[in-house]
């Protein structure tokens, strides 16, 4: 099984719209995850929408105002995808760790795969009011997906090996496998095999959320991912 780092394009902003307290400006990658898992591949969020430079106000609302975007013709997902000879119509599972614009910008161009998120993450999503208020956009994942809505963690192959966590727990058990890094906030399994972790929006060294597009609420439950395999930059 192998894990392989999208880099989607990139945002600049004042920093402390990414980490509480932070001064500056910020440029941060925008990442997607492919597994290539026996079963079938799993996308770990689909970053920007490939109009995201060009029309930034209809791609990101009122979130165009706090960030600069760059996004190359070939750094949206689906190109990516196409640059590893994957065909986005094969990828089976499109885990969302949550729904703003730098996550779920692509997923149109998925259009075969079963969303995964979490059920009070999603509720809240289809509620216009609170979607105004998270800045979310229904156009961009409410697509006709078939949607699985999960609670906690969910195994996607049923063996183990790519396992869906709550974001809060995930980040409880990074603090817990204390002393010693783990990749991306994850510990080990029982058998004591490293697994790595996947986050979105997770600011390295942080032990609690981080905060999001300066004064919104937090957002219902944010979604990690760990999965068992080798990492490669793609």
């Amino acid at each position: 099984m192998r894990l392989l780092a999208l880099t989607c394009g990139w945002l600049t902003g004042d920093a402390g719209l990414f980490a509480a307290g932070a001064t500056g400006r910020l440029r941060v990658p925008v990442p997607c995850f492919l597994i290539e898992h026996p079963q079938g591949l799993v996308l770990f969020d689909s970053g920007l929408h490939a109009e995201a430079a060009t029309a930034p106000e209809a791609r990101l609302g009122s979130a165009a105002s706090l960030f600069a975007v760059e996004l190359a013709p070939h750094e949206d997902v689906g190109a990516r995808l196409a640059a590893l000879g994957v065909s986005p119509g094969a990828v089976r599972f499109l885990v969302t760790s949550h729904l703003h614009f730098d996550h779920t910008g692509g997923h149109a161009t998925i259009p075969n795969a079963a969303l995964v998120v979490q059920r009070a993450e999603w509720t809240a999503a289809r509620d216009p009011e609170l979607a105004r208020g998270l800045l979310y956009d229904p156009a961009n994942y409410d697509l006709g997906h078939e949607v699985r809505c999960v609670d906690g963690e969910h195994d996607l192959f049923g063996d183990g090996r790519v396992v869906c966590v709550a974001a809060a727990r995930a980040a409880r058990r990074r603090r817990a496998h204390r002393p010693g890094p783990r990749p991306r906030g994850m510990g080990n399994r029982a058998a004591g095999a490293q697994r790595p972790g996947l986050m979105g929006n997770t600011v390295a060294g942080c032990g609690g959320p981080r905060r999001s597009f300066g004064s919104l609420p937090p957002r219902p439950a944010d979604a990690a991912l760990r999965a068992q395999g080798r990492t490669e930059a793609g």
